[in-house]
């Protein structure tokens, strides 16, 4: 769930109104421009989920601190989750990982050298720096090039692994002063409190193939979703399939219910 919750916080930033590619005058309609209405500048959602009245200071502090949204942008959420069927995503943040680890022809698993914790990146960067002879001092290390830059970049430039700066995987190639990619250091924008655990249950529907195949523990809102094994004939070989034991498909209607 978190990590859902982390994929749209950034897919959300990158593909506002107020990113070059993404707006009006470039001729991009975005799928879910529900997300946006009412906004036409990054202070525009700023002002939700950081509203004047709760400022000490100026924007400044918006960066960093816990945010103050009312459920609007929650809601909104919501209403995403239920219309979203899984299969198309606005943003590649989105995607869920084993269609990105399997053959797009046949499904099956693609060979994976080494898999690594996320949640130990660096550990895990500086293994494999170590092992190539790859020098990460150069690298910044308060990983706060995000959100900020995500307001002046264009959609080339924001395909990095990091999700910020698409220049990052080549730096990471260099010999030298490649840095450790950084992850989103910044606080969730929309409030989860809002969230019912019906809106979980339905991201653990859309994320089940992951859950399923790379065998990763439900958490408790969706305890009672369960994955399934198939048995299917591969040109004479059997094979066993792991899967959902269903597959969503956009449930709008039941949002609106």
């Amino acid at each position: 769930l978190s990590r859902f919750f982390s994929q749209y916080d950034e897919a959300y930033a990158r593909t506002g109104p107020w990113q070059r590619g993404y707006r009006k005058e470039d001729g991009y309609t975005h799928p879910a421009a529900f997300l946006f209405e009412g906004f036409n500048s990054y202070q525009d959602y700023e002002e939700v989920f950081c509203p004047p009245e709760t400022r000490k200071t100026d924007r400044k502090e918006c960066t960093f601190r816990e945010t103050q949204e009312n459920g609007t942008l929650a809601a909104r959420f919501e209403r995403y989750v239920w219309e979203y069927d899984g299969v198309s995503p606005f943003d590649i943040h989105l995607h869920l990982q084993v269609p990105l680890l399997s053959h797009p022809a046949t499904g099956r698993a693609l060979h994976v050298d080494e898999m690594y914790n996320t949640t130990a990146a660096r550990v895990g960067w500086e293994a494999l720096a170590k092992r190539y002879s790859v020098d990460l001092s150069d690298g910044t290390e308060d990983g706060s090039e995000g959100e900020s830059h995500n307001r002046e970049s264009n959609k080339e430039g924001t395909k990095g692994k990091s999700g910020k700066d698409g220049n990052k995987d080549s730096a990471k190639n260099d010999s030298k002063g490649g840095g450790v990619i950084q992850g989103r250091t910044y606080p969730r924008r929309f409030d989860k409190k809002y969230v019912t655990d019906r809106t979980k249950q339905r991201i653990c529907e859309l994320g089940m193939l992951d859950y399923c195949c790379l065998n990763l523990p439900l958490p408790p809102p969706c305890e009672n979703l369960y994955c399934r094994m198939d048995k299917e004939d591969d040109n004479g070989t059997p094979r066993i399939r792991i899967q959902p034991w269903s597959y969503p498909q956009s449930r709008a209607a039941e949002w609106t219910r």
